[in-house]
């Protein structure tokens, strides 16, 4: 038996341009301290131990490249898909780290997108690393608080996404889905790759008068818009990570300038263990 931890992150890092933007428009999802969530980021990863990492909402190429460069040393192989045209404004936001050797890699972007997703690369990232497990990484349409609106592009991503799979015919399918479980898009998501193996997991609220304001309402975001999934053939535990206040805030927090200690990422992070089936196996597609 082989068992391979396996970390699901949304980071959401956006490019300083889209930063700016996001913080007079959207401020309630604006994160700001770039440069110390960053590097708070990186020790995170570390810490996790993951041995298959895929990030979403890395949409920042300077820090992708920094990431290379900085994690090289834990996580020697990496997958990026292409730039993509130039009528995108961002690239796909995907990225994937690993341990083991990636044989290969392939990226299929969306042919289906909406509102202002439309102007980001998103597709499907999948990769066949050197112990033979085949990865699919994936972050579909956003339905901006308006689910009967984006809920056809959602759809139709999923059938792309369930096409690409019964090509790939992954054994590890991970991503951030923007789907509440009860969804009809992804119940159709779940039972065409046949067996879902987990889901999104609870994390403890930490205690109100130990964090400031907005460490709280992030949480609270965090929590709400928690729709990031693992499929796995063979999954062994999901974990309730962290486990405690302590450990959430030394893992997916950090302190900025004034002392104050925020959420690393609006999302929260899955960390799962898998087991590693055999090269012959892979999901049973409807």
């Amino acid at each position: 038996m082989q068992m391979l931890r396996v970390l699901n992150y949304n980071v959401h890092f956006f490019p300083p341009w889209l930063e700016r933007l996001e913080a007079c428009f959207f401020p309630a999802s604006y994160q700001g301290n770039s440069t110390i969530r960053f590097a708070a980021l990186l020790s995170a990863l570390r810490k996790t131990d993951a041995d298959v990492i895929l990030l979403t909402e890395l949409w920042d190429p300077s820090r992708i490249e920094q990431l290379m460069e900085e994690i090289s040393d834990t996580w020697p192989y990496i997958a990026v898909p292409p730039r993509t045209p130039c009528f995108r404004m961002l690239n796909s936001g995907l990225v994937l780290l690993s341990k083991l050797h990636i044989v290969e890699f392939e990226f299929e972007p969306f042919v289906e997108s909406g509102g202002v997703d439309h102007f980001a690369g998103k597709g499907i990232l999948s990769a066949t690393l050197e112990n033979g497990l085949r990865v699919m990484g994936t972050h579909t349409q956003a339905n901006y608080n308006d689910t009967s609106k984006y809920n056809a592009t959602q759809k139709a991503q999923v059938e792309q996404l369930l096409r690409h799979a019964a090509s790939v015919r992954p054994q590890l399918v991970l991503g951030d889905f923007n789907m509440e479980v009860s969804s009809e898009n992804f119940q159709t998501l779940a039972q065409g790759l046949g067996r879902l193996k987990g889901l999104s997991h609870a994390v403890p609220q930490p205690a109100t008068q130990r964090v400031n304001q907005k460490f709280t309402e992030a949480y609270a975001v965090a929590k709400g818009r928690h729709r990031n999934y693992i499929f796995a053939e063979h999954l062994l535990h999901l974990y309730e990570d962290p486990l405690t206040e302590t450990a959430f805030a030394s893992t997916y927090c950090y302190t900025d300038a004034h002392g104050e200690q925020y959420m690393l990422s609006d999302h929260l992070p899955m960390l799962a263990l898998i087991d590693l089936p055999s090269p012959t196996t892979s999901f049973v597609f409807a």
